[in-house]
């Protein structure tokens, strides 16, 4: 497969651009925006999960504001069929796919295992619209820890001038034989045995978005794949399930980068996550948490704003956008 070269004015205005959204009592969504400051291009959006609440869409001024009610999503991850990621598909369905869009979903994922009625007819609607040709779907997954990259997409930007600056997505996880382990041996199958984890590479910059990945997949990822990280999307909530994360991602924490650890938490909703202690451990290897609830007070939602210059490897001041809140970790203090 060739790998597709995209004409820029200049590498110096690329920008990554992530919103993280948090609702109560649960739900979770995230916007990736591959963008081109100046000439205010969006070259790539990605949208992993969604969840909405009383049908009301937190990303509708979002999407407005890159155009993407018109130029339509290109990428849609659905990490695991679990309800606080997936209420809302069907209207995400409908208003911003096109015969383009592709949506990733675990490879493992079929109808019997989603608990969920609602999760149930997103499922279908999701494959109804394939049938109907509207996009395409494809399925995710690695089979062993020494298997090659699944990457999915794989994109050099270029200005004439500098060096060519690479984009890639790939799929971390799950694993076939944790998940066989899990179905098969113990006969104790949940959603989160599936989710989909990713790491996006954009020039010297990594960016990981665990899902509801638990230890059970993160302990069969490479090291190697966790090093660098400048941006940690918590796995689970931050739950003790997905912990082994950062020791895995301690080994090569390498301050004074800046590494930022983001958290849908939902300390006053049905699951009181995130766990502080696994916060606590998060604080070790982060400059800052950011919380997409406050834990203070009920918040309806949460949303955080990230833009990073991609060239000069420079991020700024994040946006808190609704009620949220944040850490300063032990090393940033230092």
């Amino acid at each position: 497969m060739t790998t597709p070269y995209i004409s820029v004015d200049s590498n110096k205005n690329l920008q990554l651009h992530i919103y993280v959204l948090g609702h109560y009592p649960m739900g979770e969504s995230i916007l990736i925006i591959v963008y081109e400051r100046i000439k205010k291009k969006v070259h790539k959006s990605i949208l992993i999960d969604y969840y909405e609440k009383n049908n009301i869409n937190r990303f509708k001024a979002v999407f407005h504001k890159y155009n993407i009610d018109k130029q339509k999503l290109d990428i849609i991850i659905w990490t695991h069929p679990d309800l606080d990621h997936s209420a809302g598909l069907k209207n995400i369905i409908q208003k911003y796919t096109k015969e383009s869009t592709y949506f990733i979903l675990p490879d493992s994922l079929t109808r019997d295992i989603i608990k969920s009625d609602r999760c149930k007819r997103e499922f279908d609607y999701l494959l109804k619209y394939e049938k109907s040709h509207r996009f395409s779907i494809e399925r995710a997954g690695s089979s062993t820890r020494q298997c090659r990259p699944v990457i999915y997409e794989d994109i050099y930007f270029h200005d004439g001038i500098t060096d060519p600056i690479n984009f890639n997505l790939e799929i971390l996880t799950p694993f076939s034989n944790h998940v066989f382990r899990k179905t098969q041996v113990l006969n104790t199958y949940t959603a989160n045995d599936i989710s989909l984890s990713i790491l996006i590479h954009f020039g010297k910059l990594n960016f990981y978005f665990g899902g509801d990945s638990e230890n059970g997949n993160i302990n069969e990822i490479n090291d190697e794949k966790l090093r660098g990280l400048d941006f940690i999307k918590i796995p689970h909530h931050g739950s003790d399930s997905s912990d082994n994360l950062v020791s895995k991602i301690g080994k090569y924490f390498l301050p004074p980068r800046y590494a930022f650890s983001v958290c849908t938490g939902f300390t006053f909703g049905h699951t009181n996550l995130p766990d502080s202690s696994v916060l606590s451990k998060y604080q070790t290897i982060s400059d800052y948490i950011y919380l997409t609830d406050n834990s203070t007070h009920i918040n309806e939602y949460g949303m955080w704003k990230f833009v990073y210059n991609i060239l000069d490897q420079q991020v700024y001041k994040p946006e808190p956008l609704g009620d949220t809140d944040i850490t300063t970790c032990r090393a940033a203090e230092k």
